[in-house]
C-alpha cells in the first residue's frame, strides 16, 4: 500500500533469492572456489600477496621471497630462533613466502595441467612454523592452508590423507574464537567443512558428510544474518541439505559407500540425530518458503484464501521444528513460529475479514512472544524482541476490536504502550512507531475506498486517528541528532497522516497545524525526499484549505 514505510520483522524479506534450482549444481558438489576462498582469507588478517592475480608474478614472488628468507636465515641457513638477531626479518621474510605460496596454489587450484600439491605441502609446513612463533596470529591461517592442501590431496586421488588433513583444518579452526578484533574465522571453517564433506563422500563416510555439511549450513545461517555476501553460500547448502538424506540414501537406515569408493572401517547405521537434524534445516528452509508465498500474496493484494493457507502452512511447518531443532536454535526457531502466527492473525483479519478467527493464532503468538521476552537476555537482541512484542500486541488489540472484543482491546493496547515505553533503545520505539504509522496510512487509504463506495467512515477514521496520534508521539520521543534527517522525515510523514485523518474527522484546523508541522519538520533537510514530502504538505495544506475556507492562519502556512 502506498505510503506505507515499515519493513517486516522478518529474517527474510519477502524478495530473497530462492534457493538453486536441481539443475544449478551436482549435489554435494563443492569444488574450490577462489572467490569464497579470498574471502575467507580477507577475514583473517592481511594478506601480503592479495593484489597478485597471475601465476606468472606469483612463481616469481616465491623465488624473491625464498631467497629473502634465505638471507635472514643468515649464510649457515639455520632455522632462526627467538634468540638469534635474524629472528624479527626471518619471521617476516617467511609470513611473506607463505602467502605467495598459499596465493599461487590458490591461484591454480582447481585448474587442469598444474601440480602444486608439493607447493601445498611447502606452505603448510611454513605456516606450521609461523604458528609455533606466532599462534593466535598464524593458526587460523594454518587451518586455511590446510583447506588448500585438502583439496590438492584431493584431486590427486589421495583420499585417506585428504580426510586427516581436512580434518585437521577443521580441528583447528573450530578451536578458535569465531570472531576476533580484526578477523571472523568462520568463513574458513565453512571452507574447511565444505572440503570435508567432499573426501568423506569420496571414502564412503557418508553420514559424516551430512555432519559436516549441517554444521557448514548452520555457520552460514549465522554469516548470512551478519552479512548479505553469505546468503547465496547459504541458499546452496540449505538447498544440498534439502537433497541430502535422499541422496545419500539414508532413509534406509544405512549410510552405503559410493561404488569403487574406499569404504571406512565398521561404519554403523546412520546417526538417527543427524538425519533429524537434516531434516530440521530442510523444514526450516520449507517453512521460510512458505512465509515468503505469503508475504508476496499480501504484498499484491493477491488471493487471500491462498495467503492463508501459504502462512497457515508455515506455521505448522515452523511447529514442526521445534522438536528437533537444535538447543543453540530452539529459540530463534521459537521467534519464527511466533512471527508466522502473528503474520497468520493478520491476514484472516486484513485480507479474509475474520478477526475472530484471527484472535486464535493472534494469542498464541503474543503467549509466545511473552516468553521469548522473558528468556532474551539484554545483549541478545532485546531492543529487537520488544519491538516485535510491540507490534504484535497493538495488531491484536485492533483484531480485537474488529472482533467486538473491547474489553481485550483495550487491555492489549494498554500493555503495548507500556512494554515498549519501558524499551531499553531507540530501535524498539521506532519499530513501533513505524508500525503505528503504516496502519494510520492503511487508515487513510480505506477512508478513501470508503468515501468512494459511500460508505460510513467514522470508525475507521477514529481508529486511525487514535493510531496516528501515538506514532506521532513515539516519533517525537525518539527525534534527536544522531539520525535528524531519517527520524525528522519519520515524523514528518506521521504528521501529515495524522493532519489528514483529524480533517476527516471534522478538527481541520488542528489537521492543518499538523500538515503545516510536517512541512516545517523537513524544510530545512536536503535531498529529493525532503522535497517530495515538503511538496506532499503543501498540497495537503491546499487541498485542507479548498475543503475548509479560512481554517489556516496566514502564520502556518508554509513559505
Amino acid at each position: 500500500m502506498a505510503g506505507r514505510e515499515m519493513q517486516d520483522l522478518d529474517r527474510r524479506s519477502s524478495a530473497s533469492p530462492r534457493l538453486p534450482s536441481r539443475h544449478d549444481a551436482e549435489p554435494w558438489l563443492f569444488p574450490f572456489d577462489r572467490t569464497r576462498h579470498e574471502r575467507a582469507r580477507g577475514l583473517l588478517g592481511v594478506d601480503t600477496a592479495a593484489d597478485h592475480i597471475r601465476p606468472s608474478v606469483t612463481a616469481d614472488l616465491i623465488d624473491d621471497a625464498t631467497r629473502e628468507y634465505e638471507r635472514a636465515c643468515g649464510p649457515d641457513g639455520q632455522q632462526p630462533s627467538p634468540e638469534t638477531a635474524t629472528w624479527p626479518s626471518a619471521l617476516h621474510a617467511l609470513q611473506r613466502l607463505a602467502d605467495v605460496e598459499e596465493r599461487h596454489v590458490a591461484l591454480l587450484c582447481g585448474e587442469s595441467g598444474h601440480d602444486t600439491l608439493a607447493l601445498a605441502e611447502l606452505a603448510v609446513a611454513h605456516r606450521r612454523q609461523l604458528a609455533r612463533c606466532d599462534g593466535a596470529r598464524h593458526r587460523p591461517l594454518l587451518g586455511l592452508s590446510l583447506v588448500l592442501l585438502t583439496h590438492e590431496l584431493h584431486a590427486s586421488g589421495r583420499f585417506a590423507d585428504a580426510i586427516g588433513t581436512g580434518q585437521e583444518a577443521i580441528d583447528i579452526l573450530g578451536r578458535e574464537p569465531a570472531v576476533g578484533v580484526d578477523r571472523d574465522v568462520r568463513p574458513a571453517l565453512v571452507l574447511a567443512l565444505d572440503a570435508s564433506v567432499v573426501t568423506c563422500l569420496a571414502n564412503g563416510r557418508r553420514v559424516d558428510a551430512l555432519e559436516d555439511l549441517i554444521r557448514a549450513t548452520d555457520l552460514l545461517d549465522d554469516l548470512a544474518h551478519e552479512r548479505a555476501a553469505f546468503a547465496p553460500d547459504l541458499d546452496h547448502h540449505l538447498w544440498t541439505l534439502s537433497n541430502a538424506v535422499s541422496s545419500l540414501g539414508l532413509d534406509s537406515g544405512r549410510a552405503t559407500a559410493a561404488p569403487g569408493a574406499e569404504t571406512s572401517d565398521d561404519r554403523s547405521p546412520a546417526d538417527a540425530t543427524v538425519v533429524r537434524t537434516a531434516t530440521t534445516s530442510t523444514t526450516r528452509t520449507f517453512a521460510d518458503e512458505l512465509y515468503d508465498d505469503a508475504l508476496h500474496l499480501v504484498a499484491s493484494d493477491g488471493d487471500g484464501p491462498a495467503a492463508a493457507a501459504a502462512i497457515g502452512a508455515s506455521v505448522n511447518a515452523y511447529r514442526g521444528m521445534l522438536g528437533a531443532v537444535p538447543a543453540h536454535r530452539w529459540h530463534r526457531a521459537l521467534r519464527c513460529l511466533a512471527r508466522s502466527l502473528w503474520r497468520h492473525a493478520v491476514i484472516l483479519n486484513e485480507m479474509l475479514d475474520r478477526p475472530r478467527d484471527a484472535m486464535g493464532p493472534g494469542r498464541e503468538s503474543l503467549t509466545l512472544a511473552r516468553d521469548i521476552l522473558r528468556a532474551t537476555e539484554r545483549a541478545d537482541g532485546l531492543d529487537d524482541v520488544i519491538a516485535e512484542l510491540g507490534v504484535t500486541w497493538y495488531d491484536l488489540s485492533h483484531i480485537a476490536l474488529a472482533a467486538g472484543l473491547i474489553g481485550e482491546h483495550d487491555q492489549l493496547a494498554e500493555e503495548a504502550t507500556r512494554i515498549t515505553v519501558h524499551s531499553v533503545g531507540h530501535r524498539a520505539m521506532r519499530a513501533l512507531g513505524a508500525a503505528l504509522h503504516s496502519r494510520a496510512a492503511e487508515a487513510c487509504e480505506t477512508t478513501a475506498a470508503l468515501a468512494t463506495r459511500g460508505r460510513s467512515m467514522r470508525a475507521t477514521v477514529s481508529a486511525g486517528l487514535h493510531t496516528s496520534g501515538r506514532a506521532v508521539t513515539i516519533r517525537r520521543d525518539v527525534l534527536d541528532d544522531r539520525d535528524d534527517a531519517t527520524r525528522r522525515w519519520e515524523l514528518a510523514n506521521s504528521l501529515l497522516a495524522h493532519g489528514h485523518l483529524l480533517c476527516l474527522d471534522g478538527a481541520a484546523q488542528r489537521g492543518a497545524q499538523a500538515m503545516a508541522e510536517a512541512y516545517a519538520t523537513v524544510r530545512p533537510l536536503p535531498g529529493r525526499q525532503a522535497q517530495a514530502m515538503r511538496e506532499a504538505a503543501r498540497g495537503a495544506l491546499l487541498a485542507a484549505r479548498a475543503a475548509h475556507p479560512g481554517i489556516v492562519a496566514a502564520e502556518h502556512w508554509p513559505r
